[in-house]
């Protein structure tokens, strides 16, 4: 986690960016006919079974709080199943995903830089 200078607060925007890749990356894997049916099937299921049942850590009737929960064991599972399956194929996912992250119709290979207009 980095702070950010400006502020001196942890920058939260890297935060969610990981979590959203790292939901990307679950899905793919869950997808994945190589990853063990355990971890495909039974590891969601549990997650949707605690957000379902009606038994909570923190019960549903506080506004917000009551989500906080159900939301945590989601992003759990999905972190279990990513840290879970061979990093083979994670790797091999992230790698893909890496190449389409380039600008459209180059292989992936591109310079980021920044300039300044000097006059």
């Amino acid at each position: 986690m980095s702070n950010n200078p400006k502020t001196g607060s942890a920058d939260h925007s890297s935060l969610l960016k990981d979590l959203f890749d790292n939901m990307g990356l679950a899905w793919s894997l869950i997808r994945d006919k190589r990853v063990s049916p355990w971890l495909r099937f039974g590891v969601p299921a549990l997650a949707m079974a605690y957000v379902l049942f009606p038994v909570d850590l923190l019960p549903d009737v506080f506004p917000g709080l009551g989500q906080i929960d159900d939301l945590a064991a989601i992003v759990l599972a999905l972190q279990f199943i990513v840290k879970t399956v061979s990093p083979e194929i994670v790797d091999e996912y992230r790698t893909r995903k890496g190449k389409q992250a380039g600008p459209a119709g180059d292989d992936g290979d591109y310079v980021d830089g920044a300039y300044r207009v000097v006059e």
